[in-house]
């Protein structure tokens, strides 16, 4: 409200933080990875979308440690979803993407897929200080990218501000 904005949420009754879904032990180099969002909403459909990828780098940009890099493909509307490891637990949530052409002047070669998200127990940290405690998952058993979308479909929600 401060900043003049409504937000809407596509989802009614949706659950603000939830038990056990984050993943406690941090990603692996070479780890498999499904993320989910609603990128380009406005040209493409409204739906949800989830891409696969790995993870790249075990730290963020400067070296951040509360972050990793995968390349699982993400766009504007990725940011905030959810990272799920091959047994559907969230194990990170989606941040940045390279800034593309900013590299490319820079150093002269467009780089691809260079995306970057939070660590799950960056998240849990963040959800118990601000009064949402949450559990660790529990799911330890490898699932099909189809029934981790299923998760995301139902764990993932598209949130939508619009100036007043």
């Amino acid at each position: 409200s401060k900043l003049g904005l409504r937000v809407e949420i596509s989802t009614p009754s949706v659950p603000l933080a939830s038990g056990g879904l984050l993943r406690p032990d941090d990603v692996e180099l070479g780890e498999d990875l499904l993320v989910s969002g609603y990128p380009y909403v406005e040209i493409i459909s409204n739906t949800i979308k989830v891409t696969k990828g790995i993870v790249s780098a075990n730290k963020g940009m400067g070296d951040d440690s509360s972050q990793f890099q995968m390349d699982a493909a993400v766009q504007a509307g990725n940011s905030g979803g959810p990272i799920y490891d091959e047994n559907g637990n969230i194990v990170g949530v989606v941040v940045q993407q390279l800034n593309k052409l900013k590299v490319a002047k820079v150093m002269g070669s467009m780089p691809e897929l260079v995306n970057f998200g939070i660590k799950a127990s960056t998240v849990k940290q963040f959800l118990n200080s601000s009064g949402l405690p949450t559990k660790w998952a529990a799911r330890d058993k490898e699932i099909s990218n189809k029934e981790i979308s299923k998760i995301a479909s139902k764990q993932t929600v598209m949130v939508v501000c619009h100036r007043e």
